[in-house]
């Protein structure tokens, strides 16, 4: 390794949600709400990183509809 960042790392510290900017981003936020499958399916339904999903789910998705899932 020459300590330059991955694309993957160039990509999170560029500050964009990759959950976001999906074109499925309704999809992908009911299913992390409705806890229809696991994060790591969901990933690999909708091509994103499970680290993705959890960045997205902590800090992205409304309060509000955190409060009503639990």
């Amino acid at each position: 390794m020459c300590g330059w960042p991955s694309a993957r790392e160039v990509r999170r510290m560029a500050g964009k949600c990759r959950v976001c900017d999906h074109g499925e981003r309704a999809a992908i936020d009911k299913a992390i709400v409705t806890r229809s499958a696991s994060l790591r399916t969901i990933a690999d339904r909708y091509g994103v990183s499970k680290t993705a999903l959890i960045r997205h789910r902590d800090s992205h998705i409304p309060k509000l509809v955190q409060a009503a899932e639990s």
